[in-house]
């Protein structure tokens, strides 16, 4: 009977939390002032019931490790002796920033922004991250104080709050909020299971900035709701390679037996010392505008590149079905079970050659041109090869003779 009464009184807290969370969502919708205000979204549940909540564009929902999902990988791992944990993930000693101090060097390492998971929800990507606690079973409610994820220039980045230089925020929990998530530390089937699963929304643009690092810093735990037992982690989870990505060729004029190279760039899990881990790969492959489409071999969900190495006299007028591109190079989401073409479309360049032709023959007079494709003015006598413009893209050109005296 006392436990069913603390359990009664314990769903009765958390429906009081809850409206004061929605309370202050309204409030938070309505107010125009740029002043900081609070909130506590309560996804605190029993194992087994579903809840999530929305904060800043990504999903924190309750969540375990399904039979035959995947394994989970930590990268950020911390514990402390205070009841509040905070730390964030990199390569760098440890003991090189005081916002280490709670992290465990064995668990936390670097990891690329490419060899996140990715997961589609409806036409959006989202970058997938799995929280696995350690509360103890007599109190295991558990907060998120801060979550704040990072595009960095470097696997050793420190120096925590990161110098703009060398870190781009990706996404902040807080925003222009002062926001906690509370939620069952326990709501998952074990250790290494996880209890939490965060959908961080992809940010256009970041695989440009040459900060290619994901690095996350996370608080957790407060004087209410401590962080009670062993270590809390954030990790991704191994997903069998069930995607897919086609890259097809189109050259303008069409049926060109022109060559083209590319590279496909990614990561993928390999097999080290009896451990899985992630490694870069690049694969090269060529194409035809008449051979078939280069199709990959499976892929694990993430990010990939794909780069054209233009050969001489070809330029690139378009990329089709990628989220991004830089130069030649295309960025390409792929969720878990997805498949995606890529189209590069070539148009060959052509030249324009000026001769000069004197009546009589053999003048050595100089001749000025003025071409519209070009700063500078080029000169011809009646013997002198002729004048090559280079490769130029395909359109509408005029070139100007000067006049001279006497002729």
């Amino acid at each position: 009977m006392t436990r069913l009464k603390r359990l009664i009184s314990k769903r009765r807290r958390w429906c009081a939390v809850s409206v004061i969370a929605l309370t202050m969502a309204v409030v938070i919708v309505l107010a125009t002032a740029a002043a900081t205000s609070a909130a506590t979204y309560d996804i605190w549940q029993p194992k087994g019931t579903y809840e999530s909540a929305t904060i800043g564009g990504a999903l924190f929902e309750t969540y375990t490790l399904g039979s035959g999902t995947g394994n989970f990988h930590p990268f950020l791992s911390f514990s402390s002796n205070d009841g509040v944990e905070e730390g964030y993930n990199t390569d760098a000693d440890p003991r090189a920033d005081p916002y280490l101090e709670d992290v465990s060097d064995v668990h936390t390492h670097s990891l690329a922004m490419m060899a996140v998971p990715v997961v589609k929800i409806g036409d959006n990507y989202y970058w997938e991250l799995i929280c696995d606690t350690n509360q103890s079973g007599s109190n295991t409610d558990l907060t998120i104080e801060e979550l704040e994820v990072y595009a960095a220039d470097s696997a050793t980045i420190t120096g925590y709050p990161f110098p703009a230089a060398n870190a781009t925020m990706v996404w902040d929990f807080d925003g222009d909020e002062d926001n906690t998530l509370l939620f069952n530390g326990l709501w998952g089937n074990g250790s290494g299971t996880g209890d939490l699963r965060i959908l961080i929304p992809y940010t256009p643009g970041l695989f440009t900035s040459g900060k290619t690092w994901f690095v996350v810093y996370a608080k957790m735990g407060n004087a209410t709701y401590p962080c009670n037992d062993g270590f809390e982690e954030f990790g991704i989870i191994k997903y069998e390679p069930t995607s897919y990505l086609t890259v097809d060729k189109i050259t303008v004029p069409s049926g060109s037996l022109q060559g083209f190279n590319f590279t496909l760039s990614g990561y993928h899990w390999v097999k080290s010392g009896g451990d899985d881990v992630l490694e870069p790969f690049t694969t090269p492959f060529s194409l035809t505008d008449t051979a078939a489409p280069y199709q990959s071999v499976p892929l694990t969900a993430g990010v990939y590149t794909v780069t054209e190495t233009l050969p001489d006299g070809w330029t690139l007028t378009d990329i089709s079905g990628e989220d991004s591109s830089s130069g030649s190079t295309a960025t390409v989401f792929l969720a878990f079970g997805e498949s995606r073409t890529i189209t590069f479309t070539d148009t060959q360049k052509s030249k324009i050659i000026v001769d000069k032709v004197t009546d009589p023959s053999g003048s050595s007079q100089l001749f000025e041109f003025n071409p519209s494709w070009s700063e500078s003015n080029f000169y011809l006598d009646d013997d002198d090869t002729p004048y090559d413009s280079g490769w130029l893209v395909p359109g509408t050109y005029s070139v100007d003779e000067l006049g001279v005296t006497g002729w």
